[in-house]
């Protein structure tokens, strides 16, 4: 009895905030914010595709890059911004065997991951003003395979065996000339007694 009685108090409560609007300000509120974090977001993602794209890159710009997309992503679907959503889910995918070690960027990559970006950009200006981002609806689908073509052809990371690795350091080690060097037996510091 008393959890049906919670249980009303809650929805009459929800009820009037919808009603007074204040719940629609709250989430109106925290939207604008959420736009602002993109923002930044974005300034962050493109600031690591340019590293990307000069080869400057490591591995902690890759993380962070998969981590910024990701907030965008769950930021967007928190707030039912499908489209946003689902573009920042197709960049996440993407960047997943680059971000497991096993496969490069390729410059094709970087280049639809910045289109990919401008898309988000546009997506979160007009969501201001229109508060929805229907409008996209096109785009997502194209943005979305082209980015799963892309990096299913990615090149992989050649890794060296064990066996190269032993050649190599073999062929290291008989360039180096060996002299012969006296050496002293070491002095023991301790002595013991018997």
């Amino acid at each position: 009895e008393a959890e049906e009685h919670l249980a009303e108090v809650h929805t009459l409560e929800f009820a009037d905030l919808k009603k007074n609007n204040e719940f629609g300000e709250i989430e109106e509120n925290s939207k604008l914010e959420f736009f602002a974090e993109c923002d930044d977001a974005i300034e962050r993602i493109a600031s690591h595709l340019k590293l990307m794209d000069k080869n400057e890159h490591t591995q902690d710009h890759i993380d962070e890059l998969y981590r910024e997309v990701h907030s965008i992503k769950g930021g967007a679907y928190l707030f039912s911004c499908t489209k946003l959503g689902d573009i920042a889910h197709s960049m996440e995918s993407s960047l997943e065997q680059v971000r497991n070690g096993t496969h490069l960027p390729s410059k094709l990559l970087i280049d639809c991951l910045f289109k990919s970006l401008e898309v988000i950009e546009r997506i979160v200006s007009s969501l201001r003003t229109i508060k929805n981002d229907d409008s996209f609806a096109a785009i997502v689908p194209v943005i979305a395979k082209t980015l799963q073509h892309i990096s299913s052809k990615l090149p992989e990371v050649q890794k060296t065996s064990s066996v190269d690795e032993v050649m190599k350091f073999e062929s290291l080690i008989s360039d180096v000339q060996v002299q012969d060097v006296a050496v002293e037996e070491p002095k023991p510091i301790i002595k013991r007694e018997n």
